[in-house]
C-alpha cells in the first residue's frame, strides 16, 4: 500500500471553552456544532435550518446581522405546511 505521511503542526491558536463559535450552512456544520457542543464547547449552528446554498446562507447572514425580528409576514401556509 502506497501513502504518503503528513505531518501537520498544531495551530498555535487553540479553540477555549470560553470561545464562541458559529456554524453555518449544510449538514456539515451542523456535525461538526453537535461535536463542538458534545465537548462542551459554547456553540450556534443553523438558526433557520440547514442551508445548501449560498444565496441562502448570504441571506440568513443579513437577516440575523440587521437585527431584524421575524413576524407573521415572514410566513405563509402551503397546504397544511407552514413556510418561509
Amino acid at each position: 500500500m502506497y501513502y504518503t505521511r503528513i505531518n501537520i503542526e498544531p495551530h498555535p491558536q487553540r479553540i477555549a471553552y470560553s470561545d464562541q463559535s458559529f456554524f453555518i450552512g449544510s449538514c456539515f456544520s451542523a456535525n461538526i456544532s453537535d461535536k463542538f457542543r458534545f465537548y462542551k464547547l459554547n456553540t450556534e449552528a443553523n438558526p433557520f435550518a440547514v442551508l445548501y446554498n449560498p444565496a441562502s446562507i448570504f441571506q440568513t447572514l443579513e437577516l440575523i446581522s440587521s437585527g431584524r425580528e421575524i413576524g407573521k409576514e415572514d410566513f405563509f401556509q402551503e397546504e397544511d405546511i407552514y413556510k418561509s
